[in-house]
């Protein structure tokens, strides 16, 4: 019987898996995962209209300041790119948006997702705008 993680990530994952995604997004473990990286994604602004885009599938935040620079935005969906996992290293809490007119969950048109630091946040889009955040684990 293998260990496997219940954390911020979603439940069922090898604990090697787990460890990897939460130290270091390096080019070979991202490359066996086939999916786009964007790695340390800075934010330059504080609202929707001058968010940072998220264009990757895994993205790792690694510069933002609460109330001052926090803003990320999330793709548009497009065909085969419908997930977008999320992770906050920038020790700050980062502000998530939806694509400008979309919303997230049961939000508000261009309301944004706030992710503490040192948590993970998988979005999955419904729509042309409109996105889930998928339940962390356990």
């Amino acid at each position: 019987m293998s260990t496997t993680f219940q954390g911020v990530i979603g439940a069922g994952l090898p604990c090697e898996l787990a460890k990897q995604m939460d130290t270091a997004l390096d080019a070979t473990f991202t490359t066996n995962l086939a999916m786009g990286v964007q790695s340390n994604a800075a934010a330059v602004g504080c609202s929707i209209g001058s968010a940072t885009a998220l264009t990757a599938d895994l993205v790792l935040i690694g510069s933002c300041s609460k109330d001052s620079n926090d803003a990320f935005s999330l793709r548009s969906y497009s065909s085969g790119n419908r997930v977008q996992i999320v992770i906050n290293r920038s020790g700050s809490q980062a502000q998530i948006f939806p694509p400008l007119g979309g919303f997230i969950g049961v939000s508000a048109t261009n309301a944004a997702y706030s992710l503490a630091n040192l948590q993970a946040a998988e979005f999955c889009a419904v729509g042309a705008k409109e996105y889930w955040v998928l339940p962390k684990g356990a």
